[in-house]
Parts: structure tokens; C-alpha cells; sequence
């Protein structure tokens, strides 16, 4: 049976007849027409067309799930015994070609009957995907190890799996008018902050643009401050993480063929948070926590600290360590601020290069630093 019926407005040109219909269709896939696969059948009378996007449908399912069971009809070809007949889960009425058009491009495949004032839709895409890794970016000691993939329907499964609750919500939504992307608003009804639900959902539905590229470049356009050097969501590729965080009553946003999801609001001191703090005895994840705190503060600190008590306070310093200090700056030819930006460009320069090595040199390349 059909499971909804669409209600998206656009061009309607149905009824119409076969052979025009074809030739619509191909004056839109001019430039792909061998990607566009119509074919027609016959029937007591009855003219049916098949069209879809070959290289996106998966052809054993059409074979045995559609084309099978259409042929071998005892019934008249109509647009309510063929929904009836082939009660596949995914099938829609549709009357809109500009939504045919669109649909087509996700893996559907349309059968319309001549004369017929709506054509039926069924959802038969063939998807490559990726099975299940550990995560690379963010490696855990302790602690679940697998990462989210490009798959929504793939990373909606381990959120669903995780979250076992009436209470979850995963909203869709498509953002991008060239190229519309699924997006996923996920939450708890019961404990996320209700204006904090709506502020995301507002602005996730007020883009426009072209095309969501990733879940990181999705934060930049519905972020409060472009130029605040400080993250506005916590972005991860962990799934304990984002669902977490969700848990605790913040918002959550998956993306298509995005490997990542992000939540929010965030706060500086959460992103100096790990989930694997949650699977220690409090002293071990407490103590880990203040020790990311006082990294932070020694990296950001250590560097201007130097330049100016070498610049303007070096009487401040044990004698000791004011001769070992003059005699290593001996041979250096710049001045204090100059020789630390200059360290500080060549770690940076070392840790890009590092996180694009290939796996197998990662360990001589750290070993070649080191010396």
C-alpha cells in the first residue's frame, strides 16, 4: 500500500502521453542521457513507462522487487493496482514532475501509467558506504572505539542503538537548493531546552545556499560569531560523544555523507572535556581534566612569558640560568620575539605535516622530529 502521498507543489504535466514524457525527460538529462534508463512496457492496451538514474538505483531490487511482480499482473496496469500489487514500503503518489525530477537524482525509481494523473515512486538507491571504523582523529584508550561514516541512515542506527528512548527526536530537514543534503536535528523532547531546539531548527531552515559541503561548514554558517576565534559547537566523529551530549539535554546536527556531527551550545570549558573522563573513577577523570586546563594555560601563557622576561626582565632569573640562557642565544642572530615565532610556525608546520602523512611513516616521521 502507499505509505504517504506527497503535497510538494510544482509543474504538473500528468496526464500525459509516453512517447512526450520521454521526450521531456530526456531534453532534461540531454547532457547524461546515457545515465537515464526509460523503458516502456505493453499490456492489454496499457502503455507503462520505468525510468530511472542507472548508476544510482540498485538493479537486483527492481529486478525482483518491481519488474517482476509488475509483469506478472493478472490485473489491469493502474496507478492503484500497481500500489497495491507492489506494496513496496517506500512508494509515494507523486503529480509533480519538478519533484520527480528531484527524486530520481536520490535513488528513485518512477512507473507511470499512460493517461494516468499521478506516477508511483519507489525508493530502490544503491549506496556506497563504508562499514564501521575506529576513529582516527580522535582516538580513545577507553572507551567504545567506533566512528560515525558518511551514512546518515548508518550513523542515525549507532544514535538510535545508544539512545534507546521514546524521547529522541532526529527531525529532517533539507538544506541546499542545488544540491539538497539531509540534515538530521536530533534531541531529547524531555530535557533539551525548548528555545535552544527552535534557535537551531531556525536557522538550519533559513540557509540559503547552493550546497552543504560538511557538518564543519554547516557550523560556520549558523554560528553566532564568524569572527570569534572560539568553537561554537562541539564538533566529533565519536558517537558516545555527540550522544552524550544529547543526553544532556544539548542539540545535535547529523549531516549526509558527513562523517561527523556537532551539538550545541558549547562552552570552552566542554571542549576541554572527554568522554573518556566518563569511564575512570572521578580522582582520574578529574585529575585529567585539570591537567588539560593547565596545558592550556602553559601554552598559551609559556611562549609570551619567555620573550618578555628575556626582553625586559631577565634580572628576575637565577644567575645560573641567565648564563645558560645567554650562552644557548649566543649563536642565534634574531631577537627573543622573532626566535619564538619562528618555533612556533615551525611546530605548526610539523604538526600539518604530521596529520597528513600516510599511517606507515607517521611513527619515522615522529622519531625523525624527535631527533
Amino acid at each position: 500500500m502507499i505509505r504517504r502521498r506527497a503535497t510538494k507543489q510544482g509543474k504538473e504535466i500528468f496526464p500525459i502521453k509516453i512517447d512526450e514524457l520521454k521526450k521531456i525527460l530526456q531534453s532534461h538529462f540531454e547532457m547524461n542521457k546515457d545515465d537515464l534508463s526509460f523503458t516502456t512496457y505493453e499490456k492489454q492496451g496499457k502503455k507503462i513507462a520505468v525510468f530511472f538514474i542507472a548508476t544510482v538505483v540498485n538493479s537486483d531490487k527492481i529486478d525482483q522487487s518491481l519488474l517482476q511482480p509488475l509483469l506478472q499482473m493478472k490485473e489491469s496496469w493502474t496507478a492503484n493496482s500497481i500500489a497495491n500489487n507492489i506494496p513496496i514500503e517506500s512508494s509515494q503518489k507523486l503529480n509533480s514532475f519538478e519533484h520527480i525530477l528531484e527524486m530520481i537524482t536520490y535513488g528513485t525509481v518512477v512507473v507511470y501509467v499512460e493517461d494516468d494523473p499521478e506516477a508511483i515512486t519507489y525508493l530502490l538507491l544503491e549506496k556506497e558506504k563504508r562499514g564501521l571504523a575506529e576513529a582516527e582523529t580522535e582516538s580513545l584508550v577507553v572507551g567504545p572505539k567506533i566512528a560515525f561514516t558518511e551514512s546518515i541512515n548508518t550513523n542515525m542506527n549507532i544514535v538510535r542503538w545508544r539512545i534507546r528512548s521514546t524521547d529522541l527526536v532526529m527531525e529532517e530537514l533539507h538544506i541546499g537548493k542545488t544540491v539538497p543534503r539531509e540534515v538530521r536535528l536530533v534531541y531529547m523532547k524531555s530535557i533539551a531546552n525548548e528555545a535552544d531546539v527552535n534557535t537551531m531548527r531556525q536557522r538550519l531552515q533559513d540557509l540559503d545556499v547552493g550546497e552543504i559541503e560538511d557538518a564543519f561548514v554547516l557550523t560556520q554558517y549558523i554560528e553566532d560569531d564568524q569572527l570569534n576565534l572560539f568553537p561554537q559547537f562541539d564538533t566529533t566523529e565519536l558517537p558516545d560523544r555527540f550522544t552524550y551530549a544529547i543526553t544532556k539535554g544539548k542539540v545535535g546536527v547529523l549531516v549526509e555523507n558527513s562523517p561527523t556531527g556537532f551539538t550545541g551550545p558549547t562552552t570552552f570549558f566542554s571542549l576541554l572535556e572527554s568522554t573518556e573522563d566518563l569511564y575512570m573513577r572521578w580522582q582520574a577523570g578529574t585529575f585529567l581534566r585539570l591537567l588539560r586546563f593547565i596545558a592550556v594555560f602553559f601554552s598559551i601563557v609559556v611562549t609570551p612569558l619567555y620573550v618578555a622576561i628575556i626582553t625586559y626582565q631577565s634580572n628576575i632569573l637565577p644567575v645560573e640560568l641567565l648564563v645558560s640562557i645567554g650562552q644557548s642565544r649566543a649563536a642565534v642572530p634574531f631577537p627573543p620575539l622573532i626566535e619564538a615565532l619562528i618555533l612556533e610556525l615551525l611546530i605548526e608546520f610539523l604538526r600539518e605535516a604530521g596529520a597528513r602523512l600516510q599511517q606507515k611513516l607517521d611513527k619515522q616521521w615522529g622519531l625523525s622530529v624527535v631527533l
